[in-house]
């Protein structure tokens, strides 16, 4: 006897919505089949089948730096994750051993520039750039070279904002400057990835902090033209969008005064729909 289908509907956020529904076709699965099944694991476990807690940062820090430190200063070890990334262009030391650790090979930006370099010459070049035929079947599906360049700029963007954030202010920008102008042609519809959808959403790396991160470095190494002429255009992404507004709070907290009045200047003049809307000093 056929089962009765059910129907569910679940309100939830956008962006946590294609995330997940990203991780699934990697998957194979279609979202009512990943319901169905976390439906059908809670029926054999008779509760969530997975803890769910928050996690204590500093429980795990505390057990964990010593380890850390202790992996760090093997060189023997550090050797072969230089190599690991030599061969594959990835390698955060921030995110594998926590903040504040830091590769001791002054070589690892240079590899990473080298990389991203790279990158960003395949995706011009239409390397990661896989077109099909769009009906009403296949619409949702994205090529597995889309997939790749995302998780690829991912990483990127979490390794020049580890730059930056070390004080490797000037190579941290040229990654920055790269990997945004790809992020600019791909939203502009140039042929450098290919989905029926695409867009920053698909990013999964902290856009938020990187761009954070990028503003930092572009003020301590531009003068006022050229750090207003970089940040105009990531403004103009979408000044509807309330990143947009944070771009430009990260880029007047940390500009000069020069560089402020400029770029104040140029928002002005140029109509732009962003808002400083930081705390006012009394």
């Amino acid at each position: 006897m056929e089962r009765k289908q059910g129907t569910i509907r679940v309100r939830t956020d956008r962006q946590l919505k294609l995330e997940v529904e990203a991780i699934f076709r990697r998957l194979g699965l279609t979202p009512s089949e990943a319901l169905t099944l976390f439906y059908q694991q809670v029926k054999h476990a008779g509760g969530i089948p997975f803890p769910v807690v928050i996690p204590n940062p500093k429980k795990t820090k505390v057990r964990l730096d010593s380890e850390t430190d202790r992996i760090l200063a093997n060189p023997a070890f550090v050797s072969e994750l230089e190599a690991a990334r030599a061969e594959t262009g990835f390698l955060d030391y921030e995110e594998v051993f926590g903040p504040g650790k830091k590769s001791k090979n002054p070589s690892s930006k240079t590899r990473l520039l080298k990389s991203i370099r790279k990158f960003h010459d395949e995706s011009l070049n239409g390397d990661y750039y896989a077109p099909f035929n769009i009906n009403s079947k296949n619409f949702m599906d994205v090529p597995k070279k889309t997939e790749a360049w995302f998780d690829k700029l991912s990483d990127f963007l979490r390794e020049a904002a580890a730059l930056a954030d070390g004080g490797d202010h000037a190579p941290a920008v040229e990654a920055f400057r790269l990997l945004y102008d790809l992020i600019e042609r791909m939203e502009r519809g140039e042929e450098i990835v290919f989905a029926e959808e695409l867009g920053g959403w698909m990013i999964h790396a902290d856009e938020k902090a990187a761009l954070k991160s990028y503003m930092h470095a572009l003020a301590a190494t531009t003068g006022p033209a050229e750090f207003t002429d970089t940040v105009i255009p990531l403004l103009e992404r979408d000044e509807t969008d309330s990143l947009a507004n944070k771009v430009y709070r990260s880029a007047l907290k940390f500009a000069t005064a020069d560089q402020k009045k400029a770029l104040k200047a140029a928002v002005e003049s140029g109509n732009i729909k962003v808002k400083d809307d930081r705390p006012r000093r009394i």
